[in-house]
């Protein structure tokens, strides 16, 4: 015949259980990790490659940057830009364009064009 439990036995016999499991599936997913290292957004790559004329592969060929610019490229003006200009596509564009892609970018002129980048 089954003794029956106070209901303290019985809380504390719970409350050791589930700290048991918890150990249990720290542990479990402590050893997951082990020889992986920390994985960040960072470190993955893209495994397609972009598509031909898309900003992503203008941006790769001519090796343009968004943000702060190259150290080579600091107090200069950009040469080239990616834009996009609405309802034309995508282009590279020379002096001709870079004057307008920084004024989009600087003085928010020209809402018709989208800036990707900057380019030597």
């Amino acid at each position: 015949m089954r003794k029956s439990q106070s209901l303290q036995g019985l809380l504390a016999t719970a409350i050791l259980k589930t700290s048991l499991l918890l150990a249990v599936a720290a542990l479990w997913l402590g050893s997951e990790q082990v020889g992986q290292g920390v994985r960040s957004d960072a470190s993955l790559e893209v495994a397609r490659p972009a598509a031909a004329g898309s900003p992503r592969e203008l941006i790769e060929r001519y090796d343009c940057w968004t943000g702060q610019p190259p150290v080579d490229m600091v107090g200069k003006v950009p040469g080239h830009a990616v834009i996009s200009i609405r309802g034309a596509g995508v282009a590279y564009v020379g002096t001709n364009g870079v004057g307008r892609a920084l004024e989009h970018v600087f003085e928010a002129q020209h809402p018709n064009i989208e800036v990707h980048a900057f380019c030597r």
